[in-house]
């Protein structure tokens, strides 16, 4: 089901149909998917995180995130 949905464009409840289950059944399974292929690789602590906020609200959040980066890559390439 999650493959209909996230590489065949398919809808939820055709997705669903298709598999004898609800559309809701294939819309949390896509979920699942969507998820866990965003956070491979992360850090751990690390947490992905999608807000709708205001145009100038959201580049200050982007230099939050582009410093949080930098951190993390001088700490991992700092010779301990």
């Amino acid at each position: 089901m999650a493959r209909a949905i996230l590489i065949d464009g398919m809808g939820p409840s055709a997705a669903g149909r298709l598999c004898g289950r609800s559309h809701e059944a294939a819309r949390r399974a896509a979920r699942r998917v969507w998820e866990r292929s965003r956070c491979q690789g992360m850090p751990a602590g690390w947490t992905s995180v999608t807000v709708v906020v205001p145009a100038e609200v959201a580049e200050e959040i982007r230099e939050v995130e582009r410093g949080e980066q930098r951190q993390l890559q001088y700490a991992l390439n700092r010779p301990w």
